[in-house]
């Protein structure tokens, strides 16, 4: 066999792998889908005020990002990612469960906080075992990633319909199903193959030592730390935005198709540019796309924070999909290359979960307490401009940060 038809063997021998994790992100995103644009809308219907409303979706996003590290931590140390992921799921599903029955305050609150310890876990776990499964060529990943950009379309759509004219508790019908179905495809899907799972083990070594003490030795390694901070700054300069961009499109005249249609515009988007990813870095480098993602990020925050009527708004929308998709798959992947076999959960619940969830809740509260001083308007434009500074953090650290992943073996599937 000729040396560049071997290639495209291993090449399509190592795409038809990524199949598995693909269809655990469909049913994962499939599920965050259903609930998660309708969240504040499910609590609105069972007579919570906005502001207790805010405080629950703060109390989901803090324990999403304790969650996520712990997860994280607990999976490097017993060496099994795929059994971790399915029990996160299983907690998730049950916060899920109790959240479809609770009616008063504490008891949604206590429900919902169970669910997020739950899922909190889940993204940043199946990502670690995706990036696994890609072997050598990490970004690949994104094109088992790219599915759940696709179901998370497909699950707002039917959540929808299925709601219309019915109680928000309706979702509840597909959002529990699809949260045990992750669960179960995890661990049917992504447990070692057989046939390396010797090799894999010695590949990727368990972590002994305290639960949470790899956390501290991957800080410790040159440009991590301000790599955390950069990115938790990006996350939070967004989530700043994300909060408030519905009621700003809103003020501007736009109805609610509208709204959603911009919302969808961005994941829409999100798809091709992950099944390229591979691709783009081969020839660029996930350094340079993860920084251009943070370009996209900012350019589409001053353009929200400049646009005057929502046909503008619109158009800027897609610039969201570019920065998530060259953002968070640079980001997994440059992360997946810099660091250790036996940290690897750990770090993605670091640098994809509790940077996102932290960035979440302080960008919220942040921007509640600017936009009535400064105006919206002002406050996407100074968001812009937080994340053009935080991008040049982001750059240093990736600058110095060393890669034992250069020459690392691949990890075995």
């Amino acid at each position: 066999m000729t040396s560049p038809a071997l290639a495209d063997r291993l090449r399509l021998s190592a795409d038809l792998r990524m199949v598995r994790p693909a269809v655990v992100y469909a049913a994962m995103f499939g599920a965050v889908g259903t609930f998660y644009p309708y969240a504040s809308v499910l609590f609105e219907s069972r007579g919570i005020d906005l502001a207790m409303i805010g405080l629950l979706l703060a109390l989901q996003g803090v324990a999403s990002l304790v969650a996520a590290p712990a997860w994280g931590a607990f999976a490097d140390r017993v060496g099994r990612i795929h059994i971790v992921l399915f029990a996160s799921t299983l907690v998730g599903a049950l916060g899920a469960g109790l959240l479809a029955f609770a009616t008063d305050p504490v008891t949604i609150a206590f429900s919902l906080a169970t669910m997020a310890i739950g899922t909190g876990g889940m993204i940043p776990l199946a990502d670690t075992r995706a990036v696994e499964i890609a072997g050598e060529r990490r970004e690949r990943f994104a094109r088992a990633r790219a599915w759940g950009s696709a179901a998370f379309i497909a699950g707002s759509i039917i959540a929808g319909w299925l709601m219309s004219g019915r109680s928000p508790d309706w979702l509840f019908v597909l959002y529990v199903p699809l949260l045990v179905a992750t669960g179960v495809a995890s661990w049917r899907l992504l447990a070692r193959d057989p046939r390396g799972a010797s090799t894999a083990r010695s590949r990727r070594r368990v972590r002994a030592g305290p639960p949470l003490g790899g956390i501290t030795a991957l800080l410790s390694i040159p440009g991590l730390l301000l790599l955390l901070v950069g990115v938790t700054a990006i996350w939070t300069a967004i989530g700043a935005v994300m909060a408030f961009i519905s009621i700003h499109v809103a003020n501007l005249g736009a109805d609610l198709a509208t709204i959603g249609l911009m919302w969808g515009v961005g994941a829409a988007v999100e798809i091709p540019i992950m099944l390229a990813f591979p691709t783009l870095a081969r020839r660029a480098g996930s350094e340079r796309l993860l920084l251009l993602g943070a370009v996209a990020f900012a350019l589409r925050a001053a353009g929200w924070g400049l646009a005057t009527e929502p046909l503008a708004a619109l158009l800027i929308a897609p610039l969201g999909g570019v920065g998530f998709a060259l953002f968070y798959v640079g980001i997994v992947s440059f992360v997946a290359n810099a660091v250790p076999p036996e940290a690897q959960a750990t770090a993605q619940g670091l640098y994809t979960g509790l940077t996102f969830s932290l960035g979440s809740v302080v960008g919220s509260v942040v921007a509640g307490l600017a936009a009535p001083v400064i105006g919206l308007s002002c406050l996407f434009l100074a968001s812009g401009a937080a994340t053009v500074a935080a991008t040049l953090v982001v750059a240093r650290a990736v600058s110095v940060v060393r890669r034992p992943a250069a020459g690392r073996p691949p990890a075995t599937a």
